[in-house]
């Protein structure tokens, strides 16, 4: 084991302390992935989970047999590589005798099929709070119909404070496209959590914010911006488009050297000469960057989290665990639960 890996080890076992995490007698379903994301298998492995299946897949990131081969050689260094088998497919022999299923990367979609290949104490992690969830990632009918428990996260909860890292990944991108934050005249263009939570991070790092809910403010807003940050996650129309609340070529036109920071939202600045970062087209309901962005703690917290919330719900479930009288019940919320 290098340094490096000692390091982040020793982290993931201060987070597996911090929430008493123990996945003893548990089997879990998530990804392989590269980068920071690697480590979710690993972490369950470390907090006691007997078996952890993780699939994957081709991407953009990689070809899924190399990936898995990277994972396990990193799990070799930790010396968790026995309890972990890297999967290709979500073979019903596989998912059936899983605990804890990660609503996580290449575990979606969670359709129908794979719900009725659960057995009937399974239940499924989100990494996200409830107002997150997307189309699509979770057939909450088969739920129903199965019995299937499915939880999210309170990212908030004093615990960890999850959420304020997206304050810092916001700050982090501004400072990589040129914006200095400090004495900086900032609109932050947000409907939602995202929106408050940068807020608050740059006007204690001394910007000037205006929090508006859409562009359809006029000039004055965009003539004194130096910097127009988009981070609404909830909504699912245009932003800034040929169809959104203003084109990019309008906001050229009203103060072309305005600098647009995309973090998530549906954009598309593709038809004027704007300064934007880290992209010039998104999508709603999606975020251009993760807190891997950042580093490995945030992401390897959001990941003990959400394996520390499976394990609260299962245990609700199958053990008659009480969730009232549960020390970290904060962090933990429902989307669906029988």
């Amino acid at each position: 084991m290098n340094i490096y890996d000692e390091k982040i080890k020793g982290w993931i076992e201060c987070c597996i302390d911090r929430l008493n995490l123990n996945l003893r007698s548990l089997r879990v379903f998530t990804e392989a992935a590269n980068s920071y994301y690697a480590y979710m298998p690993m972490i369950a492995a470390l907090a006691g989970a007997k078996k952890i299946y993780a699939i994957a897949k081709d991407s953009i990131y990689g070809q899924g047999d190399v990936v898995g081969k990277e994972l396990l050689a990193t799990a070799r260094r930790l010396k968790v590589e026995k309890k972990i088998e890297i999967v290709f497919s979500k073979e019903a022999k596989i998912i059936s005798g899983v605990d804890i299923v990660l609503n996580t990367g290449f575990v979606r979609p969670i359709n129908r099929t794979t719900i009725n290949s659960l057995g009937p104490n399974a239940v499924i992690s989100c990494p996200y709070e409830k107002w997150e969830l997307r189309d699509g990632d979770i057939d909450l009918d088969a739920c129903r119909a199965k019995g299937i428990w499915v939880n999210s996260l309170n990212e908030s909860w004093h615990g960890f404070r999850i959420f304020d890292y997206v304050g810092m990944l916001a700050m982090k991108l501004l400072l990589e496209m040129g914006i200095e934050v400090f004495g900086t005249r900032v609109v932050v263009v947000s409907s939602d959590k995202f929106g408050t939570t940068i807020r608050k991070h740059l006007k204690a790092n001394g910007a000037d914010i205006e929090l508006v809910k859409s562009l359809k403010i006029g000039k004055p807003s965009i003539e004194r911006c130096e910097a127009l940050v988009v981070a609404d996650f909830t909504r699912t129309d245009s932003i800034i488009g040929p169809k959104g609340d203003i084109s990019a070529r309008q906001i050229f036109r009203i103060n072309p050297n305005t600098k647009v920071m995309i973090l998530c939202g549906s954009c598309d600045l593709r038809d004027a000469a704007l300064t934007c970062y880290p992209v010039n087209r998104s999508y709603a309901k999606r975020m251009t960057k993760g807190f891997e962005h950042l580093g490995y703690k945030p992401l390897t917290m959001l990941q003990t989290a959400t394996l520390k919330a499976g394990e609260i719900s299962w245990k609700c479930k199958n053990l008659g665990h009480s969730l009232k009288r549960d020390k970290y019940r904060g962090l933990i919320s429902y989307i669906y639960k029988h």
